[in-house]
């Protein structure tokens, strides 16, 4: 039969960690309720940051907002969110992110086109899970700068990445498959 003194400190360790669990789940409670907004305000300016950039757009950090409202319309294209960017009125470029499977995992990535459809005004990755210092370099300027001014027919070629030709040709791939759909669906509407 056990002890009655080894019963109570049983008792009084399960209790204890009942104690400390709830009360660590309050607190992250509280400081997920207290962030929820800046957090979502950060994802919505890091996004619109990634627009003015795909479009080449200069700004300044305190201007995000304002320039984005006054040079970019947001619009829908069936499920498909599209950035048209207009530069003394007319229209300059249409962009749309575009997502697919990398070598390693997915990616996402926004991508600009001339209002013709023809050719690639910009391409900005917003998340890919590339090894680093390999496929992940498909982050860096050396490798995004390839793209602008680049036909879009009969389809985009990809200068690939040494040591990443995996992931190069993914990205091609993605590309390629994006702005197939997105022609076809605007040519649609």
């Amino acid at each position: 039969m056990p002890d009655n003194k080894l019963i109570k400190n049983r008792l009084w360790m399960i209790a204890l960690i009942i104690i400390v669990s709830s009360i660590s789940a309050g607190l992250l409670t509280l400081v997920n309720a207290g962030t929820k907004q800046r957090i979502a305000f950060n994802v919505e300016i890091k996004l619109k940051r990634s627009v003015l950039d795909v479009f080449a757009i200069p700004y300044e950090k305190s201007e995000i907002i304002n320039i984005f409202n006054n040079r970019i319309e947001i619009g829908k294209i069936n499920n498909r969110t599209v950035y048209r960017y207009y530069e003394r009125g007319k229209l300059s470029g249409l962009a749309f992110k575009m997502k697919g499977a990398g070598f390693w995992g997915p990616i996402s990535a926004l991508m600009a086109l001339e209002p013709e459809l023809e050719k690639i005004k910009g391409i900005i990755v917003l998340h890919q899970e590339e090894t680093p210092g390999l496929g992940g370099r498909i982050t860096e300027a050396e490798f995004i700068n390839q793209f602008p001014g680049r036909p879009v027919f009969p389809e985009v070629s990809v200068d690939a990445i040494t040591g990443a030709t995996m992931t190069s040709n993914a990205f091609k791939r993605i590309i390629n498959e994006n702005v197939q759909s997105f022609r076809e669906e605007f040519q649609k509407k």
